[in-house]
């Protein structure tokens, strides 16, 4: 089919196909007004140890030390995404149990854990108040140490890990409504042109 075809088709067509396009951006633009306020939470956490060790010692040498602090990073990343930690700290923070709230795969997601360097992570996660932010981020900790602290019971190691963070830096969540004129432009045309195409050969047979 050539190019001078697709045109007649579409001009042939031209009410559904910005009717559609139409439709999609005014759905985008009541999305605007109406989305739930809801607020993004950044927070940084440092992998330290709970007290000095003789820096001689194989565990605590520098490059090693290093290499632990990355590894057990890696843990933590991987407590933030199972939904037992998840839930533990979200029953401190409601006050109720979690798992009637949320379902598995809410609570894998909830939070969003990077390791930035051996000792950093970032961790981002949706709340729908400023002041949950903290509270969320104060919990997060303390159960992070409390499965740390779980590790070393037998071990009984001196200079454990603890997990050290700040005061979350939370921002407005919500979408741009440039964003979502691109976003619902886009999805008005390729919807669009299926239904066009769709009703070309089904008038065609």
């Amino acid at each position: 089919m050539e190019l001078k075809e697709f045109l007649q088709i579409f001009i042939k067509y031209k009410k559904s196909f910005f009717g559609i396009i139409l439709f999609f951006i005014l759905g985008g633009i009541t999305y605007f007004f109406i989305q739930p306020e809801n607020y993004k939470a950044s927070l940084t956490l440092n992998v330290s140890r709970g007290s000095k060790s003789n820096v001689d010692e194989y565990n605590y040498g520098d490059f090693y030390r290093l290499q632990a602090d990355s590894r057990f990073a890696d843990t933590v990343v991987r407590w933030l995404e199972s939904p037992r930690v998840v839930q533990n700290i979200l029953y401190n923070f409601s006050g109720q149990n979690s798992s009637f709230v949320f379902n598995d795969k809410q609570l894998r997601g909830f939070f969003s854990a990077k390791r930035m360097s051996s000792q950093v992570i970032d961790v981002t996660f949706i709340v729908s108040q400023k002041k949950d932010a903290k509270i969320i981020s104060d919990d997060l900790k303390g159960i992070i140490n409390s499965e740390a602290e779980r590790l070393n019971e037998k071990q009984k190691q001196d200079g454990w890990f603890v997990v050290l963070g700040d005061e979350p830096v939370v921002s407005s969540d919500e979408k741009g409504w440039l964003f979502l004129l691109a976003l619902t432009g886009m999805m008005g045309l390729f919807v669009g042109f299926v239904v066009v195409m769709f009703r070309h050969y089904w008038n065609e047979e």
